[in-house]
């Protein structure tokens, strides 16, 4: 069945681009509907992670369908139609027992984390860029997307924490400053007179160095988050910013 969701996300996604765009809502809905049933009767009962693998499959289909609608050139369209069921049959997979049998449940669960990590990722670019694309093409007040893209934040970064068993009163507090600092990031990204899609790669690449971080000293404790760990996350951050701030165009 894993392999089946993605296939159904695939096809339903290229008959609403090509044929008939409205069956984009019902493939959606079929989808979300089949990922829900296959991690409960993957999960249900021998998982504290039910809620959150839950959370980031549903916003990777809610965010990557959105983002779709936007993109006007074809073949960037079926691309991305492509890379992001691939992106859901990695999670799925990584979902189902079969391909971690012979695996210790350590080993398995930290191939889980990873591509959970991953997944998030794309997930936060896709819901960052959908945010501000809807806030120039709309007249909805800002205020309306900064409490969506907040409660997208709050699930993500729950998602992340979660699947590490790291959910407790610090990780809530961590999730709350680090909401609160996201919010100012994407208000501040809103300003910069570059397109969307750079805007919600600032965005992604603050998320990505403060939850990194964030994780870092919940799973390691304060000894443990030395000079080194700090510079790696600080520079791969930063280079994405310089780059993106080298090619973008500005207006």
């Amino acid at each position: 069945m894993h392999f089946v969701i993605p296939l159904i996300n695939f096809f339903g996604l290229e008959i609403a681009y090509l044929i008939y765009p409205p069956v984009i809502y019902g493939a959606g809905l079929v989808v979300i509907g089949l990922i829900i049933f296959f991690i409960l009767r993957n999960k249900a009962g021998d998982s504290p992670h039910t809620f959150a693998l839950m959370f980031s499959a549903i916003l990777l289909i809610i965010t990557h369908y959105v983002f779709l609608v936007f993109l006007e050139n074809a073949f960037v369209a079926h691309g991305f139609i492509a890379f992001t069921s691939l992106i859901l049959l990695a999670l799925l997979e990584s979902i189902h027992e079969r391909p971690y049998r012979e695996l210790s449940p350590s080993e398995s669960n930290y191939a889980l984390q990873n591509i959970i990590g991953y997944c998030n990722l794309a997930v936060f670019y896709f819901l960052s860029v959908d945010l501000f694309y809807l806030d120039l093409q709309t007249n909805q007040k800002f205020l309306l997307f900064l409490v969506i893209f907040t409660l997208g934040s709050v699930l993500l970064s729950y998602s992340a924490l979660d699947i590490f068993n790291l959910i407790n009163w610090r990780a809530a507090s961590f999730i709350s400053i680090m909401t609160l600092a996201l919010g100012e990031m994407f208000w501040a990204a809103k300003l910069l007179p570059v397109s969307v899609y750079s805007q919600g790669a600032f965005t992604t690449l603050f998320y990505y160095a403060t939850l990194g971080l964030s994780r870092h000293y919940l799973l390691f404790g304060r000894e443990e988050l030395t000079r080194k760990v700090v510079s790696r996350y600080l520079i791969i951050s930063l280079s994405g910013f310089f780059l993106i701030i080298a090619t973008s165009r500005w207006s």
